[in-house]
């Protein structure tokens, strides 16, 4: 600000503050809320230049720092937690010891909900014609450990179901064990110690699913080679029902390796090495996931698919036992669940990526970083988004449309993998960055056809659902949530089948083969009376018109 005397009389001229950050420049004056209400409008109408990078959390902290440049001082300190934390996952890299997974780990602090909650309850109450859903939140870390087995942590969304999670909550479990070497003379709470150059042998029975793996992950989060249900093979008299059909009562049972030694030239049958981690450097760390999809039991309550977890025995480089854990239930009758309070609230901040992705197709990319984040080896992640928009005809519905491949979905006895389908099984979840949870997953045995074999899949708020959305119409309805944009993630397994291969190549190089094209999502957004009045087509009719 500058003050001019003129004629004796004082006159103040109002120059706007142009901060740039990052590439990000906000031209409000700071410390107002109808600047920060500014702020917030224009990255919901995209009149905000982000900086381009295939590193996702850059833009996601572009458009913080930008609203952080005009915010109110008392907002600053939560603008502030939520970009460092960020930060830290922006940068996260190989090579740099624990430092990857601990900076995943920082995106699960309960303490961001507040930040992010203060933020949004500012915004509610001095933006209120501006944003809507639901500003409420709550910081309650889960109370009570997450299963009855002290060594193995449940990731189950159906306990914790929050930011940056992303998982599937249609009938899917995660398990986990973290192991290191005595090499790394770091303690860690929770790791099983593993001699340098020993191994740990996973016995148990085959879980009814439809998928379960043995996912090890080394110290930079990245894959190590996974133990796939099919490729494991039985124990002596027993049998893999992946290969063959298995009747109740006849055994199934397997026994899974983790070697911590050098992978030989010829490697063992059902044997992961880990002693190397990804860029070929000693790995003196393992985050072990066991994931199951699609649970005969179903997705509530959590579950292990109806089997003990497998019993862990540790052996050093010469064979010798140093450590025994029996097979264990991990939800007993009596089981008390942990209970999650903590409650993120419907951000007001738009997700950078639905800005110029909406209603576009993308590989799913782990945020673009450079390492895999626990990712499942196993699967094909691709992705579109969605968003409201600001236009006076509100886009509160989107419209999903494409050929359902084929699945193996066996009856109980029945062999489980079956080749001559297109996948194993495919999921379709809703998602919003800031949040974090599943809003809604459906599994492929929950996606309706229409006689071409086409599915079609409608989301919106419960609110904004279209009457026609429904099963007898041919319709799959999901959930957008109270949130102002989101994303579509579908998971294929197996990712090297054919089908989800050609539809990769096809997004990589924007060529794809007319055998291909029908498997390719089609989108649309239209206001809910568009898609009541004229049904799918009409839909499709109208976001033509409108964003041609």
């Amino acid at each position: 600000m500058q003050r001019i005397l003129a004629n004796g009389i004082a006159m103040r001229i109002a120059i706007t503050l142009v901060v740039v950050i990052g590439g990000v420049s906000a031209a409000h004056a700071a410390g107002r809320p109808m600047d920060l209400c500014r702020a917030l409008r224009d990255l919901q109408s995209g009149r905000v230049d982000l900086p381009p990078s295939t590193n996702e959390f850059v833009g996601h902290i572009a458009s913080l720092e930008y609203l952080r440049n005009v915010a109110p001082d008392e907002l600053k300190p939560d603008f502030a937690k939520i970009i460092n934390t960020l930060a830290a996952a922006r940068d996260a890299r190989a090579g740099a010891g624990l430092s990857a997974l601990a900076a995943f780990q920082g995106l699960t602090d309960p303490a961001l909900a507040g930040a992010e909650g203060r933020i949004a309850a500012y915004a509610a109450d001095h933006c209120r014609s501006r944003f809507y859903g639901d500003p409420s939140w709550a910081v309650s870390p889960p109370t009570g450990p997450t299963s009855a087995c002290a060594e193995w942590r449940a990731g189950s969304p159906l306990l914790n179901n929050r930011f940056p999670y992303l998982l599937d909550v249609s009938a899917a479990n995660y398990f986990s064990l973290v192991f290191r070497t005595t090499s790394l003379q770091i303690p860690i709470p929770g790791a099983i110690v593993v001699p340098d150059g020993g191994r740990v042998e996973l016995k148990g029975e085959y879980p009814d699913a439809r998928y379960f793996a043995f996912h090890p992950n080394d110290i930079s989060t990245n894959n190590l080679p996974t133990l796939r249900d099919v490729d494991l093979d039985p124990d002596p008299g027993s049998k893999n029902p992946w290969r063959e059909p298995v009747a109740p009562g006849e055994p199934r049972r397997y026994t899974a390796v983790l070697d911590f030694g050098p992978r030989p030239p010829i490697p063992a049958q059902n044997t992961s090495y880990v002693g190397t981690a990804k860029d070929g450097t000693p790995n003196p760390f393992v985050t072990m996931l066991l994931r199951t999809y699609g649970s005969f039991l179903g997705a509530l309550p959590p579950n292990s698919s109806g089997v003990a977890l497998p019993s862990i025995t540790v052996y050093d480089a010469g064979g010798a036992v140093v450590q025994q854990i029996p097979e264990c239930e991990p939800y007993p009758a009596g089981f008390s669940f942990p209970v999650d309070g903590t409650k993120f609230p419907s951000f007001p901040v738009p997700d950078h990526r639905t800005l110029a992705l909406a209603g576009k197709l993308t590989r799913g990319t782990n945020f673009g970083l450079s390492i895999d984040v626990l990712a499942n080896a196993d699967v094909f992640y691709m992705n579109t988004y969605f968003r409201r928009g600001v236009a006076r005809q509100s886009r509160k519905v989107f419209v999903v449309r494409a050929r359902k491949p084929t699945t193996t979905n066996p009856a109980p006895g029945e062999t489980r993998d079956d080749p001559s389908k297109q996948v194993r099984l495919f999921t379709i979840c809703s998602y919003n960055f800031w949040n974090g949870i599943a809003n809604d997953c459906k599994s492929d045995a929950d996606v309706v056809t229409d006689a071409s074999g086409d599915y079609t899949v409608v989301v919106s708020a419960p609110e904004d659902r279209p009457g026609n959305a429904n099963t007898a119409n041919g319709i799959t309805w999901m959930s957008w949530g109270p949130f102002l944009d989101g994303f579509l993630n579908w998971r294929f397994v197996f990712k090297d089948d054919p089908l989800p291969l050609a539809m990769g190549e096809a997004l990589d190089t924007g060529v794809t083969p007319p055998e291909v094209a029908p498997y390719m999502p089609q989108t649309a957004h239209c206001p809910p009376t568009v898609f009541e009045k004229r049904g799918v087509e009409g839909c499709f009719d109208w976001s033509a018109r409108r964003f041609r």
